[in-house]
């Protein structure tokens, strides 16, 4: 199976800002994004699956396909109360990054959870006979396939970049117990 994973445009809201699963809307830039992104993009593909939040939805929706669907696993960490606050004004933050896996944001959910939701949404879309699949989805989540699929301890995850509307492709076929990765962007 092909798995194309599309980082969603550049949002509009100021830098430093957690923004987690907030639904913000997308920057000006979004047109001239949308349109290199789709350049880099095959003509058809099995399935488009997005996260529900608008800033992916509306740049899966431009993505040929006759089946699109959303799926909640695929948003971006919940940050609870931490949630459209500036991240210099976060008091626990420092707790948190000394074990951001493992500590749950009030509110929200820890790196751990969301890594569980994330690979049972991988190990389920892995059960269809899908030959290729464009996933619209968030910087957190694409960082959760490479985990997976690399073995990259979680607590080095962010470590990989993946910047707005990036592309990786990836051909998985566990039933052979063999994947390749597209890099591009990664390193």
């Amino acid at each position: 199976m092909q798995v194309h994973l599309i980082r969603h445009t550049t949002p509009d809201i100021a830098a430093g800002i957690c923004y987690g699963q907030s639904d913000i809307a997308l920057a000006k830039s979004f047109e001239t994004e949308k349109n290199l992104i789709i350049k880099q993009l095959d003509s058809k593909y099995d399935a488009v699956i997005s996260s529900p939040l608008s800033r992916c939805t509306l740049l899966a929706q431009q993505i040929p396909t006759q089946d699109y669907q959303t799926d909640t696993r695929l948003l971006e960490m919940d940050f609870g109360a931490w949630e459209l606050q500036n991240w210099n004004n976060i008091p626990q933050l420092n707790l948190w990054t000394n074990d951001f896996v493992n500590t749950k944001v009030e509110g929200g959910e820890s790196f751990i959870q969301m890594y569980q939701r994330v690979v049972a949404f991988i190990e389920q879309l892995l059960t269809h006979s899908y030959e290729k699949v464009a996933i619209v989805t968030h910087a957190g989540v694409i960082r959760i396939f490479w985990a997976w699929i690399l073995e990259i301890a979680l607590q080095n995850v962010f470590r990989l970049h993946v910047g707005y509307g990036d592309v990786y492709r990836l051909n998985l076929d566990l039933q052979k117990d063999y994947c390749s990765v597209g890099l591009k962007h990664l390193f």
